[in-house]
């Protein structure tokens, strides 16, 4: 990083609304200078830093000429809302909170086998394959649903997003009619990620759900996490998010099939939910 040596360790950039004394109070919503907050212990374990430290990959952004049309494509997509763009941004907020999230908590085993249950959108195992550097994603596209879905920007995702080929530790595979093509008891945590309320219900969501506490091992883990139906994601997502399945709904559906059930929320206006296969 380019502040690294200021900065050093592990640190989160966030963006800062403006306050009166700032240079931008009252003629923009945000200031200039981001803060920095350093990820201590109870964020992140030794352990964790250790796994990180063993897996780093240096990722060059790009020499200063391109930084203008970089600036012309954000101004374009994101300030102006276009809606796919603009909600694939909310969701990678999300994902940012529950990546800090699992740092935090650090009860997933480095070598973990983990199942990443999604409709096409592998943003979710890559965040896995880096968060746990020795792990072994089987990243499913459990979509079997002619025609479009019922979310536009779920079918932009798609197109924008091939399957991942150049991480071995990254699995891309089929379901086929929502069976999972992984053996019984083999994965130590499920995830369903953002687009999980796209899987119709009265038959298809629910054999996901079978079939996701098939493939766990006793114990195992169960992760979901989506945006929920409130005022807060309304202010990010508009009327769209009326077809989101509400937070009581994944509730029960968590507790009919694990055990264990617990709720969390970030501050990303994701809902959290784990449960645990029973033994």
């Amino acid at each position: 990083q380019d502040s690294g040596g200021v900065w050093p360790g592990i640190k989160l950039i966030e963006g800062v609304a403006a306050a009166e004394g700032d240079a931008e109070f009252g003629i923009s919503r945000g200031r200039l200078m981001p803060r920095h907050r350093i990820l201590g212990p109870s964020d992140a374990s030794a352990e964790t830093r250790r796994s990180l430290q063993e897996s780093l990959v240096l990722v060059h952004g790009g020499m200063a000429q391109n930084v203008g049309p970089i600036l012309e494509m954000v101004t374009e997509k994101y300030l102006l809302r276009s809606q796919a763009e603009w909600q694939s941004r909310q969701e990678a907020l999300g994902l940012l909170d529950e990546i800090l999230a699992a740092l935090e908590q650090g009860n997933v085993r480095d070598r973990a086998i983990v199942a990443d249950l999604h409709i096409g959108t592998y943003r979710t195992a890559f965040a896995l394959a880096d968060l746990l550097p020795h792990a072994t994603i089987h990243s499913v596209d459990c979509w079997d649903i002619e025609g479009p879905p019922a979310e536009e920007a779920v079918a932009d995702v798609r197109d924008l997003e091939p399957a991942p080929t150049a991480n071995p530790r990254i699995r891309p595979a089929k379901a086929t009619k929502f069976s999972i093509p992984l053996p019984d008891a083999t994965c130590d945590v499920v995830v369903f990620g953002f687009g999980t309320h796209e899987i119709p219900r009265g038959g298809p969501r629910e054999k996901l759900f079978r079939e996701a506490q098939r493939i766990l091992k006793p114990g195992g883990t169960a992760l979901l996490f989506e945006h929920g139906y409130d005022l807060h994601n309304y202010l990010i997502f508009g009327p769209v998010i009326d077809h989101v399945t509400r937070r009581q709904e994944w509730l029960k559906t968590m507790a009919e099939y694990f055990s264990d059930v617990a709720y969390a929320r970030s501050s990303a206006a994701v809902d959290l939910i784990v449960g645990q296969r029973r033994a």
